[in-house]
C-alpha cells in the first residue's frame, strides 16, 4: 500500500474529481474562509476593547464588546452552516460520480481482469473506497484547510502582538513535528496491515456465500471458520494498534502545545508586570495560542484519515486510469459491428 504524500499526483486526482463541481467548491471555500477569518479577528477585537477599557474604565466598552461579539458569532454561525452544507453536498455529488464511473468501467473490463481481482475487492472499491473519498470531501479536506489556515493565521497575528511570546511558541514546533512524524510513519504500516486482513475477510465472506451449497454438501465448516476468525482477530489487533497511535498523535500534540501555553502565561505575566505588554494584548495572545493549539491537534488527527483517502484514491484511479484502452476496444467492436451490419444491408 502506498504511503500518503502531498504529491502532484494526489492533488491532480483531487482536482479531477472536483472539476465538474467547481461552483460548489468555491462557495464552500468562501464560507470556510469567512468563518475562519472571524475566528482569527475576534481576539484582536477583544484586545482593542480591553485595552480601551483599561485606559478609560468605561463599562460601556464591555457592553459594546458583548453586543458585537454576539453579532460576530451569528455571522460565524451562518458561515459554518453554509460551509457544512456545501462541502457535504460536494462529497455526495463526487461519491455519486465515482460510483457510476467505477461501475461502468468495471463491466467494460476484459475477462482477464476478473480473474485477477476477487469480487469482494471490486465491491470494496465501489462501496468502501468511494465512501472514504466522499467523507474526506465532506469533512476531512475542509477540516484540513480550515485548521491549517487557522494555525498559519494564528501564528502570524500572534507575531503582531508579541514577537518574544511567539518565538517561545515556535520553539515547540520542531519537538511536536518530529513526534507526530514518527507516529504517522508507524500508523501507515499498521493501516496497511489492517486493510490486508479486512480484504481477506471480505473475500472469504463473498466466496462462502457464493459457494454455500458446495460448502454445506461437504460440511466444510471448521476450516473456513478458523480461517475467518484468524483474519478477524488480526484485523482487530491492528485496529487497536491504530487507535493507540491515533490517540497518541492527538493527545501528545495537544499536551505539548498546552504545556507551552502555560509557559506563555507565566512569561506574559512578567511582561505585563514590567509594563512591556498590556493585559488586553496578553489575553488576545492566549486566545491565539488556544486557537493554534486546538487547530494543530485536529490537524494532526486528520492525517490518519488522509492516509486512508490517499490509498482509496490510488485504488480507485487504478481502475479509472485504464479506461482509455477499454474504450478503444469497445469502439473497435462497435466499428466492426457497424461494418458487418452495413455490409449485410448492401448485399
Amino acid at each position: 500500500m502506498k504511503k500518503f504524500n502531498f504529491n502532484i499526483s494526489f492533488l491532480l486526482n483531487i482536482f479531477s474529481l472536483t472539476k465538474d463541481h467547481i461552483a460548489l467548491l468555491i462557495l464552500g471555500l468562501t464560507f470556510l474562509a469567512i468563518g475562519s477569518t472571524i475566528n482569527l479577528i475576534l481576539p484582536l477585537f477583544i484586545k482593542s476593547s480591553l485595552n480601551q477599557y483599561n485606559q478609560t474604565s468605561n463599562f460601556d466598552t464591555i457592553i459594546e464588546l458583548s453586543i458585537y461579539c454576539i453579532l460576530i458569532f451569528v455571522a460565524q454561525g451562518l458561515a459554518f452552516f453554509y460551509r457544512h452544507k456545501l462541502f457535504f453536498s460536494l462529497g455526495y455529488k463526487i461519491g455519486q460520480d465515482l460510483r457510476s464511473k467505477i461501475y461502468s468501467n468495471i463491466i467494460n473490463k476484459k475477462l482477464e481482469f476478473f480473474g485477477q481481482h476477487s469480487g469482494g475487492d471490486l465491491v470494496n472499491r465501489i462501496i468502501l473506497d468511494v465512501d472514504q473519498i466522499q467523507r474526506s470531501f465532506s469533512t476531512t479536506f475542509s477540516v484540513f484547510i480550515r485548521y491549517g489556515f487557522q494555525v498559519i493565521g494564528g501564528v502570524v497575528l500572534a507575531l503582531t502582538i508579541s514577537i518574544k511570546l511567539t518565538l517561545l511558541c515556535v520553539l515547540v514546533i520542531p519537538i511536536l513535528g518530529v513526534s507526530i512524524a514518527i507516529c504517522i510513519s508507524k500508523l501507515k504500516k499498521i493501516i496497511s496491515q489492517m486493510q490486508i486482513h479486512l480484504g481477506r475477510i471480505n473475500s472469504q465472506t463473498e466466496e462462502t456465500i457464493t459457494n454455500i451449497s458446495t460448502i454445506k454438501s461437504f460440511y466444510f465448516f471448521e476450516p473456513l471458520i478458523k480461517r475467518f476468525d484468524d483474519a478477524n482477530d488480526q484485523a482487530t489487533l491492528f485496529g487497536i494498534k491504530r487507535a493507540n497511535y491515533g490517540a497518541l498523535i492527538s493527545s501528545s500534540s495537544v499536551f505539548i502545545i498546552h504545556a507551552s501555553l502555560s509557559l506563555i502565561i507565566l512569561y506574559g505575566g512578567f511582561l505585563v508586570k514590567n509594563g512591556d505588554l498590556n493585559i488586553g494584548d496578553l489575553i488576545s495572545f492566549i486566545l491565539y495560542g488556544l486557537i493554534v493549539a486546538i487547530s494543530f491537534g485536529l490537524l494532526a488527527g486528520s492525517f490518519e484519515d488522509l492516509t486512508h483517502t490517499s490509498n482509496a484514491l490510488n485504488r480507485t484511479f487504478e481502475i479509472l486510469n485504464n479506461r482509455d484502452e477499454e474504450e478503444k476496444e469497445v469502439q473497435k467492436i462497435e466499428f466492426n459491428r457497424n461494418s458487418i451490419t452495413k455490409f449485410s444491408i448492401e448485399n
